[in-house]
């Protein structure tokens, strides 16, 4: 049909009408990945700002709300009511703590009695110089090889 005149007769004008025709390609179904392979000075950018967006979005609520917890101690067990109602309970049963530092108390008497005998049989003088050399409490071990 390209190419084709058509008469004042049959529809044209007073000189008659050419016809041309063109065509236009059919669209492919890759085009937009053809388009942004082929324009990476754009796309990459733009892809990475996309990233980061998402990420702020996303993780910045987190953030915001982990460190309002941390200020606000939310996750601290001791100030929780449940958990101090709990250890109210449970001292009474679980007192283990306590023996313990009764027989340290006990055992640590014992030694220093020990200490003092050996030491003022031999040297009296060794054992006071002995405590003020030595620092800190007398409930601390000290090891010595």
């Amino acid at each position: 049909m390209h190419g084709l005149k058509v008469t004042e007769a049959e529809g044209g004008g007073a000189a008659g009408t050419l016809l041309r025709l063109s065509f236009q390609q059919k669209e492919k179904a890759h085009w937009i990945w053809d388009w942004l392979t082929s324009h990476p000075r754009i796309v990459i950018p733009a892809l990475a700002a996309l990233i980061a967006t998402v990420t702020v979005a996303v993780f910045d609520p987190i953030r915001t709300f982990f460190i309002k917890a941390h200020i606000e101690h939310s996750f601290h067990l001791k100030d929780n009511k449940i958990y101090q109602w709990f250890k109210s309970q449970a001292t009474d049963i679980f007192t283990f703590r306590r023996k313990r530092s009764e027989e340290a108390s006990m055992i640590w008497e014992d030694r220093k009695q020990i200490v003092s005998r050996r030491c003022l049989t031999s040297h009296p003088i060794t054992l006071k110089k002995s405590r003020d050399f030595l620092p800190g409490a007398e409930l601390t071990f000290l090891l010595v090889d």
